[in-house]
């Protein structure tokens, strides 16, 4: 069967490289090694398309932060020009974008990707903007059917992320003489968010501050990495110390989150609306354990085994007592490094591989097209890989 080179536009309205940028990255590039032709179409202020513009991608910048009739008509005649078979949105706000720009063009299939668990306000762009509708997660994928949208329009394809190339030893070492501890002394991490984001979680760092109070009497010595750029961070660094816990915590600024993943025992995280977590993902592929705070249930649990070896666990906001057993218990169950985390390696690094990622976008676009399905070679495999390793260096 002869191979089938496709003609896709991503479209993305965000301006920040945030972490569903992220997974549109890692699919693009995995699509053009692999043969397709990539039309990027996002905002000339972007942080995207500064890195489209970087490596010299297709690309057809629009206005930010809104759109206008010129700079749909644009959009329209780039795809055109282009001859894109398929236009997939990254957002909402690119999907109405795309799909108003392209309003007649019946051969061009319209796909969304949704990253997140907020319900829609209204299921009636979905039925009428768009072919099908792609969800990071089962978690998603439900929310969507809660709130009318067809199953026949569904699907869901979980993200690939490329594994930061660490050494578990190596970061612990850096890590331990960072924060001047032992190696054995039992290191938990917390990874906030920036200002520009989510904030660092105030409600929960307290509840981690007054867990961390009970903790010290099952360990009397532990670590607790907090990296946060937001302005609380301040103000949790005094309560810490009014806690007389100022040498258990250590806020270390938004940098590096995944070294700390990395190097740490246990990974400790809030829910968030968000279907899928990238800390939670680096963590399992890295074999780091973790303690989730759950709020509501909605988050799909990312634990990729299906062996018996435990490498989660999940306690209530709002009680601190329940946080410090759980912290506790991954802190001791097996070895330091969570040798039960280990066993799920395999298929944490299988779950989340890009090019599973790639591949099946591939396999949804030739089949919402109609046409043979692409076939990858070792040779592509292996341009796929490089290109990747390149974008990250």
């Amino acid at each position: 069967m002869p191979r089938t080179n496709l003609k896709i536009a991503l479209v993305s309205s965000a301006t920040e490289f945030g972490d569903s940028e992220r997974v549109l990255w890692t699919l693009g590039t995995g699509l053009i090694s692999r043969g397709h032709h990539v039309l990027w179409v996002c905002g000339e202020t972007s942080q995207l398309f500064q890195q489209v513009e970087t490596h010299g991608f297709s690309a057809c910048p629009l206005p930010d932060p809104t759109m206008n009739p010129s700079a749909m008509l644009r959009l329209r005649r780039a795809c055109v020009v282009q001859g894109v078979q398929v236009m997939l949105a990254n957002d909402s706000q690119a999907r109405t974008w795309g799909s108003i720009a392209l309003v007649g063009k019946l051969g061009v299939k319209r796909i969304q990707y949704k990253h997140n668990l907020k319900p829609p306000y209204s299921n009636v762009p979905y039925h009428w903007l768009l072919d099908r509708l792609v969800c990071v997660s089962d978690s998603v994928r439900n929310v969507c059917l809660a709130n009318g949208i067809a199953e026949s329009k569904l699907a869901t394809i979980e993200i690939g992320l490329e594994m930061p190339q660490l050494e578990r030893w190596k970061e612990r070492l850096w890590a331990c003489e960072f924060l001047g501890i032992p190696q054995k002394t039992p290191l938990f991490c917390w990874i906030g968010k920036t200002d520009s984001q989510e904030g660092c979680g105030t409600e929960n760092l307290v509840q981690l501050i007054e867990a961390a109070n009970h903790l010290r009497w099952h360990l009397p010595k532990f670590c607790v990495v907090v990296t946060c750029s937001s302005p609380q961070a301040s103000q949790m660094q005094r309560l810490a110390i009014k806690f007389a816990l100022h040498d258990h915590f250590r806020f270390v600024g938004y940098e590096a989150p995944e070294r700390w993943i990395c190097a740490s025992d246990v990974l400790i995280q809030q829910e968030t609306r968000a279907g899928y977590s990238i800390a939670a993902i680096e963590a399992q592929r890295m074999g780091t354990k973790i303690v989730t705070l759950v709020e509501n249930g909605h988050r799909q649990p990312i634990d990729a085994t299906a062996s018996h070896h435990s490498t989660q666990w999940q306690c209530t906001q709002d009680d601190p007592s329940s946080l410090a057993n759980s912290m506790a218990q991954a802190a001791v169950t097996q070895e330091r490094f969570g040798t039960s985390g280990l066993h799920a390696l395999p298929n944490a690094r299988s779950r989340f591989a890009p090019n599973r990622m790639v591949q099946d976008f591939e396999v949804l676009f030739c089949k919402a097209l109609g046409i043979p399905q692409a076939r990858q070679t070792n040779s592509m495999e292996g341009q796929l890989e490089g290109m990747i390793s390149r974008r990250a260096g």
